[in-house]
């Protein structure tokens, strides 16, 4: 064998190699872009003159596949950390704080969440004077579980924002119609 046929083997070998790599990489992307994206946020429920906001627990699946056994995860001490001292944090059966502690225990999975779906829980209030149970601002530190139709488990970490979901700097003209309710 002469330098020229080693030139020709070494050249299809290294085309091989490459289309090798273009097809993983390929694959891998598809498997990226296919997937079920789930996401949770902290929406304003309702508001009244920015003395009382009531929330919502928002998790929405924005990927282009169903999500399966959604779950979320929250440590009891990052949510004692969002609550504000007073009369609304206490942990009596019905009290605001047993809605929101459901929204991570295991009967609050969600089975099946269709791409571009959402489903919400009501989370909580802030207001004035002591009346309020979270920190307004505070942050809220979660992890979502999910997986997809074939079986590939999906872990993300998150961090929620305590806060008016309708105007982000707080500041706006005048409050909405859909949101005074």
């Amino acid at each position: 064998m002469d330098w020229m046929d080693a030139g020709k083997v070494g050249l299809s070998s290294a085309a091989f190699g490459i289309s090798c790599l273009a097809l993983w990489i390929s694959h891998r992307n598809w498997l990226r872009s296919n997937c079920p994206i789930v996401v949770a946020c902290i929406e304003t429920a309702t508001a009244q003159d920015e003395a009382f906001i009531a929330y919502n627990l928002v998790v929405v699946n924005t990927g282009n596949r169903p999500a399966v056994n959604v779950r979320l995860y929250c440590e009891d001490s990052d949510l004692e950390q969002c609550i504000q001292p007073g009369p609304h944090a206490g942990k009596k059966p019905g009290s605001t704080w047993t809605h929101v502690k459901k929204c991570f225990q295991e009967d609050a999975e969600i089975p099946v969440l269709l791409n571009g779906k959402s489903v919400s829980n009501s989370f909580g209030f802030t207001g004035v004077n002591q009346q309020s149970f979270w920190k307004y601002n505070s942050r809220l530190k979660i992890t979502l579980r999910y997986a997809d139709l074939d079986g590939t488990n999906y872990r993300k970490e998150l961090i929620l924002l305590i806060k008016d979901s309708v105007a982000f700097a707080g500041g706006m003209w005048s409050m909405p119609e859909e949101t005074k309710k």
